[in-house]
This record gives C-alpha cells, sequence and structure tokens, in this order.
C-alpha cells in the first residue's frame, strides 16, 4: 500500500498555486471546474460536508498542479455570510502561513442577469473588502452563460452594454477594475476557461505573488476577524439590521402594526434581532477555537481522500491486471488461429498426396475439402466474434483504467494541499507528554543519548516550517518546556558509555521522530544489543516492561539476534501507519523535502519495516486508521505500542497502569 504513492503521481512542487473560484449559486462554477479538470465536480464537492460548503479540487497545468477552491457565495441558502467568511479566513490564511502560493480569485458572474441583484452586490463588496485594492489585479471578472446567447442577436449586444456596465460601475465592479483588475468571458468550454488561469498565472510569474488583503491582516498584522476589512462590513450589515429589528419589534410593541399575522410577524423579527445579536458576537469571538476544528475537520478531510486514493490505486491496478489479460487473451487467440491455419492447410496437402499416390478419390477428396472449408469458415466466424468481443473489452477496460488512473492522480494531487490544511505531527507529543504523566505519577525519571548529551526534540516539530507547518501544539510546548529544563534531560546518561545496563530500570520508552537523527537510535548496535538483553525479561510475570510509539517501534523490530528474529518476532504491535506517512511525505514534500522519510525519498514505509519483523503480519500487526487515540497491549509480554502523537495521552496512560500493575 505504502508504495502507491509513488507511483503515477507527482511530486508537489514550490510552483503549485491556489486560486478561489467565488460566486454566488447557479453561476456555472461546477461546470467552469468540471471544464478544466475533466471531471464530474463531484470529486471535490463530496468533501463538503467536512469543509463548510467549500470544494477542494487539481488540475495540471505545465507540469505543476493548481488547486481549485469553491467558495460558497454570500448570502448562501445553507449558511450564513460569517461561516463562510470563517472558512475563507481559514483556507487564505492557512496557505499563506505556510507559503503555499494563492495565485488570485475568479469570480464567476452571470452575463445573462437583467440587473446586478443585492445578494451579486454584497459579493462584489466583500470580494474587495477580502482582496483590496493592492491585490485587485489578481481578480478577475469572469462572466459566464455567453454560450447561452446568441452572437448575432439582440441579446448578444445587450450582454455586452451589461458587462461594460459592471466594469465602470463604482459599486459592482469598477472601484476592482479601476486598481487592475480584468474581466474576461467564459464561453462555457476548456479553451476559454484555462485561458483565463493561464493568464492569471502569467500575471503572477511576471509581477510576484501578491498577499490578499485579509491574508495580511489576519496573518502579518493579527486582526481578529472583526477588525479585518472583510470582518467589519460584515459588523456594519448585522449591526444596521439589528437596529431595523429593533426598531421594528418597537413599532409591534407600541401597536402599529394591526394585521392578524402581527404576532407571528413579531416573533419573526425578534428571532431576527437575536440572530443578528449572537452573530455580532461570534464575529468577535477569537478565530484561534475555530482554525482549530477546522484543522480538525480537514483532517478527516485528509483521512477520507487518502483512503478513496489507495482504493483508487487498487481499482487502477486491477484494471490494468485485467487489461493485461485481455491482451494476452488476444495474442492467444492469434497463436491459435495460425495454428488452425497450419492443421488445415497440412490437411489439404495430405488429400492432394492421397489422390496422387490414388489413395483417395477425387470425389471423396473433394468432400473432404468442402468439410475442411466449412469448418474453416465455423471456425473464422466464430473467432472474428470472440476478436470483436475482446477488442471492445480491451477498449472499454482501457478507458477505465484512464479514467481511474486520472481520478487517483487527482486525488493525489490534493494531498498538498490538504496536508496544509489539515494540520500534521506533533512528534515532540511522544516525549513530553509520557514524561509529564511518569512525573506526575511520581516515577523517577531517566534520560539516555548516545553520547550523554542533552536529548532535544525535532526543532521542525517544535518551531515548524514556514509558519509552524508541523508546529507543535501550545499544550505540548507548554510540557516540553519544563522537561527540557529537567535535570534529568539535562545530564542523560549515555547508553554508548561502559557499563551502561538497562537491569535496574522496570521501564524502557522509545519515543519516535521523522528526523534523520532518528537513524542514530534505530540503527544503534548498543541498542539492539540492550534491547536483545531487555526485552525477553518483559515476559508476563515480570515486574519490567517496555513502550514505543511511532518511529520508536523501529527501534526494536531492527533489534535482531543471531537467528535474525526480532525481539518483537512474536509480539502483537502498532506503529506509524504507512498510508499515513505517505500521504503527509507527499503532502509536505514541496516545503520539507523528504523530512517525512526518516530513510529518504524512496525507503521502506515504518509500517511495512515492522511487519517484516513479525512471525506473522497479518496476525499481529493491529493497525488503524482512525483519527481516534489506539493503542496496542500485548498479551504475553509487558510491551504498549502507539502509532502517532495523537495516541501520546492514552498511551502515557496505558504505560503508568502498566508499570504500577507490574510491580
Amino acid at each position: 500500500m505504502n508504495h502507491d504513492f509513488s507511483l503515477a503521481a507527482r511530486s508537489p512542487s514550490a510552483g503549485d498555486a491556489v486560486i478561489l473560484v467565488m460566486g454566488i449559486t447557479g453561476v456555472g462554477k461546477s461546470t467552469f471546474i468540471s471544464k478544466l479538470t475533466g471531471e464530474d465536480a463531484g470529486i471535490g464537492r463530496d468533501l463538503t460536508s467536512y469543509t463548510k460548503g467549500i470544494g477542494i479540487y487539481s488540475m495540471n497545468v505545465e507540469n505543476r498542479v493548481i488547486y481549485l477552491v469553491d467558495t460558497p457565495g454570500f448570502n448562501d441558502t445553507w449558511r450564513s455570510d460569517l461561516d463562510i467568511l470563517k472558512e475563507i479566513s481559514y483556507v487564505t490564511s492557512t496557505i499563506y502561513k505556510h507559503g503555499m502560493k494563492l495565485a488570485g480569485i475568479l469570480y464567476l458572474h452571470r452575463i445573462s442577469d437583467n440587473r446586478v441583484s443585492g445578494s451579486a452586490a454584497k459579493n462584489f463588496t466583500l470580494l474587495q473588502r477580502i482582496c483590496g485594492l493592492d491585490a485587485a489585479s489578481r481578480v478577475f471578472l469572469v462572466t459566464t452563460m455567453w454560450d447561452q446567447i446568441n452572437t448575432r442577436g439582440p441579446d448578444y449586444h445587450e450582454a455586452e452594454m451589461r458587462e461594460t456596465r459592471l466594469s465602470c460601475t463604482i459599486e459592482f465592479w469598477g472601484t476592482l477594475c479601476q486598481q487592475g483588475s480584468q474581466t474576461r468571458r467564459w464561453l462555457g468550454d476548456y479553451e476559454t476557461g484555462i485561458k483565463a488561469i493561464n493568464e492569471l498565472l502569467v500575471l503572477n510569474e511576471k509581477g510576484g505573488y501578491l498577499t490578499q488583503q485579509l491574508q495580511r491582516e489576519l496573518v502579518d498584522e493579527d486582526r481578529p476577524l472583526a477588525e479585518t476589512t472583510a470582518g467589519r462590513e460584515l459588523l456594519i450589515e448585522y449591526s444596521s439590521v439589528e437596529r431595523k429589528c429593533a426598531q421594528e419589534v418597537l413599532s409591534f410593541e407600541q401597536g402599529s402594526y394591526n394585521e392578524p399575522e402581527a404576532s407571528t410577524s413579531l416573533l419573526e423579527v425578534r428571532s431576527q434581532l437575536r440572530d443578528m445579536k449572537l452573530a455580532q458576537q461570534e464575529l468577535r469571538v477569537s478565530l484561534r477555537g475555530v482554525f482549530f476544528e477546522r484543522e480538525k475537520a480537514y483532517s478527516k478531510v485528509l483521512q477520507k481522500v487518502c483512503t478513496e486514493q489507495k482504493q483508487l490505486a487498487k481499482e487502477v491496478e486491477k484494471g490494468r491486471r485485467d487489461y493485461q489479460r485481455l491482451l494476452n487473451d488476444n495474442s492467444a487467440n492469434d497463436a491459435l488461429l495460425g495454428e488452425e491455419r497450419q492443421s488445415w492447410q497440412l490437411r489439404r496437402q495430405e488429400l492432394d498426396d492421397e489422390v496422387r499416390l490414388g489413395h483417395r478419390t477425387r470425389t471423396s477428396a473433394q468432400e473432404e475439402r468442402q468439410r475442411i472449408e466449412e469448418e474453416e469458415n465455423d471456425f473464422h466466424e466464430s473467432f472474428q466474434q470472440l476478436s470483436l468481443e475482446n477488442e471492445e473489452q480491451s477498449i472499454k477496460t482501457q478507458q477505465m483504467v484512464e479514467k481511474l488512473r486520472k481520478r487517483d492522480v487527482m486525488k493525489r494531487n490534493l494531498l498538498p494541499l490538504l496536508g496544509v490544511l489539515g494540520g500534521t505531527g506533533l512528534a515532540i507529543a511522544e516525549t513530553a507528554v509520557p514524561y509529564a504523566a511518569f512525573k506526575e505519577a511520581g516515577f523517577k525519571v531517566q534520560f539516555a543519548t548516545e553520547t550523554g548529551k542533552t536529548p532535544e526534540c525535532d526543532k521542525t516539530m517544535m518551531e515548524g516550517n514556514t509558519g509552524k507547518l508541523l508546529g507543535a501544539k501550545a499544550a505540548v510546548v507548554k510540557e516540553y518546556k519544563p522537561m527540557l529544563e529537567s535535570g534529568e534531560a539535562r545530564h542523560p546518561l549515555s547508553w554508548t558509555a561502559p557499563g551502561f545496563s538497562l537491569h535496574e530500570y522496570n521501564h524502557v520508552l522509545f519515543t519516535g521522530g521523522h528526523d534523520k537523527a532518528m537513524r542514530q537510535i534505530i540503527d544503534s548496535q548498543a541498542v539492539h544489543k540492550l534491547m536483545l538483553d531487555y526485552f525477553p525479561k518483559t515476559k508476563k510475570p515480570s515486574n519490567k516492561a517496555v513502550g514505543a510509539i511511532c518511529h520508536g517501534v523501529m527501534v526494536l523490530s531492527s533489534a535482531k539476534g543471531s537467528g535474525g528474529k526480532s525481539v518483537l518476532h512474536d509480539c502483537t504491535t502498532t506503529t506509524l501507519p504507512g498510508f499515513f506517512e505517505s500521504s503527509v511525505y507527499w503532502a509536505t514534500r514541496a516545503f520539507l523535502g523528504d523530512y517525512y522519510k526518516t530513510y529518504g525519498a524512496g525507503s521502506e514505509n515504518t509500517e511495512d519495516s515492522v511487519r517484516s519483523s513479525l512471525a506473522d503480519a497479518s496476525r499481529q500487526f493491529k493497525g488503524s486508521n482512525s483519527f481516534n487515540p489506539f493503542v496496542v497491549k500485548d498479551k504475553e509480554y509487558n510491551y504498549v505500542s502507539a502509532r502517532w502523537p495523537g495516541d501520546a495521552d492514552l498511551f502515557a496512560k496505558d504505560l503508568v497502569d502498566l508499570v504500577r500493575e507490574s510491580q
């Protein structure tokens, strides 16, 4: 499974970029995206239950991936303007913090609309507040429905006039046009769609990528959403509606309305008034909690896409096998036809010889030739029918494989962006969380490193890359700092020192990490020797125990005796799932290179390495792709294993319980 990610998938590139596709419902965004990607928009739209209505799609443009992010228009039937603004804020600010490029915005608008609706005007205003005038040149107004207008009729001239009014009217697109924004026509085809995409990309290549106003306000200026230009626009609207509702409530209460439905209307107005007050309060709430929830949601999307991609890869491989089988059948049939032709030719030759030698009459020979000809005709008829069926099936199978392969690549191409939006990695939790739990339980803790130097967690996990791509959560960092300042961490033992032994210790813990420095302990012959001596002593009943998480499990799977058996040979265990390691590697390669592959690009996944050390991996290896905490306890040995940082809290609790139970 893990190698699937390296087949037919392109590596994430620094040239990849994101384009927002915006517009009110019904302007043709889904059709626009489908024409560009060559796929039904459902491939990205089926994730919207997690993403507040945002659809994420990918397309290849000159050997780089362009992400089309379809955002609902404001005044959406099913989502509040605030929810939509929050989602746009999360996506744009997150990719900005992580160094991904936002090439710009394509705003779609129906040219067939006789007038600019209130919803459309509101969208124009909020879009202007989001992008800002400085980045207006990276926003295109793409008018749609031109393909439904007769170019020689009066409607076409009226559409051109509407286009002019849109770009010249300050309240509509005029202000953005004055600052460099452009209008483009989409004729409902791939050509005019990709032309708009390419022109936007060329603008960025020549003039550089510009920061949208909302990105700058949220990230560079660290403003609350309510203090951003777009947020203030919503506050103004909410305040205005609140005042209007309050006035209507007052009028009802003073008896200004005498309609029979007045009571019902009063309830509706009061409900709207309450909603406006709540919306203003929600707008002023810190985005930290909101963004944390969005990160978790996109993590689920990442997991879902990885699972779907894995299934697609299997289907592609099966389709290729089926196609090859059909080709082999065709070759076998051709060979059979050749053999039969030789047989018929030989039989005819034998008849000629028999007649020449007087062993058969000419009449008898002619009758036999007739039978051979009938047999040959019947065979050819059946053969042609079979060949036709095989050819049709081959074409269908080839088309199916190509369609699946394309969907597979599109799914894989989504991984880099989803990896950024979903947040990945908290490896310092694998050390800091158990340490805090051990200290709280009253255990005596001792660190050991190769040379006795103070241990330090991976800086990429501590600080992240280009704005904490893999940065640890604040709570974990809070636990890490006192651990690093502790006497145990500042004065560790050396596992290579003469006479070093684990004999006096009741529990040994191996934490994980992705940095290349992990090889120091995974490949250490000294540590392997220590485990070959210590691990067998954990067999129950025993007062000794071992815990390992993530890459730490590889230390044990690599500790092999003279017979080549690992200390885990007969144990039940888990480790970092192959799908997660591969997907996050591809998701971060553009920013972190092969960081997520401890032994470099193309190397064996952790899961495969651990599985190969077990007597019966199908029975002994316990895996889970769930983001819920997951820990495996062996029944014969005092051994506990876990997969990744998300398991750290449960892992630490079970370790404490195991140590206490074994004493």
